[in-house]
């Protein structure tokens, strides 16, 4: 099984941590936040992991090396210039599985891979998306108006609003670097869309388990605090 891992971003949202290092590396718990998504996805069977990077990319590469303590292989893609969250994936096409997993490199989830590449696979989709349910409380009350809204129809007081949003983890089909046209930023969301209007498959995976983004300062405050309350590293890395 093979994962390509989105590293190369510069975490502006998280500075003043990231002007000294990568957002992958920034610790949680007692190691690195990539270093978690590697060990996670070799006790998954994952075999061979090309990280994507950018952003002091020379940090990432000295500290994993090759792979080989956490018992995968691990090749680099290096982004010369901005490519987006999928446009790297049309310069690899020589070194992709028929099938394999994508995930962004800021992302914790107690998520069984596995079973999510099973899934993909078993469906035979172009793309499978990792979704999980948000409820969204809202403060005020929600009115609604008549057309061309010269009356008011219904009004409710603080609604919840319930959506699928993606976790930034995926299946993938090789096929689908057809969409991309090499050296041209692309984004996930712009393949995703491109691979359905093509008549393609792309189905959901629903996920109900513990995930976090840690995009901004208050997520990586968040994260450092509950992986230690809920056991999180020693569940999800074996150790």
């Amino acid at each position: 099984m093979q994962a390509l891992l989105l590293a190369g971003g510069k975490g502006i949202r998280l500075r003043p941590f990231t002007y000294l290092m990568p957002k992958p590396m920034l610790p949680v718990g007692d190691m690195p936040l990539l270093e978690v998504i590697v060990r996670q996805l070799a006790e998954h069977g994952v075999d061979h992991i090309i990280l994507a990077l950018n952003y002091k990319a020379k940090l990432i590469q000295d500290y994993f090396g090759a792979g080989r303590r956490y018992g995968v292989d691990i090749s680099y893609f290096m982004e010369k210039e901005y490519l987006g969250t999928a446009g790297c994936i049309a310069h690899l096409e020589e070194e992709l599985d028929d099938d394999f997993i994508v995930m962004n490199a800021d992302i914790l989830a107690d998520l069984d891979f596995n079973a999510f590449f099973k899934h993909h696979v078993d469906a035979r989709a172009h793309v499978s998306m990792v979704v999980r349910s948000l409820d969204i409380d809202l403060e005020y009350g929600v009115v609604e108006l008549s057309e061309p809204g010269d009356s008011i129809t219904t009004v409710r007081e603080k609604p919840t609003f319930s959506y699928y949003i993606n976790t930034g983890i995926y299946g993938l089909n090789r096929l689908v670097a057809n969409h991309i046209e090499r050296g041209r930023p692309t984004q996930m969301t712009d393949l995703i869309n491109l691979t359905i209007e093509s008549g393609e498959r792309v189905v959901p995976y629903e996920f109900k388990g513990y995930w976090i983004d840690v995009g901004r300062c208050e997520d990586y405050e968040t994260v450092n605090r509950e992986v230690q309350q809920l056991g999180f590293l020693n569940r999800i890395v074996g150790k």
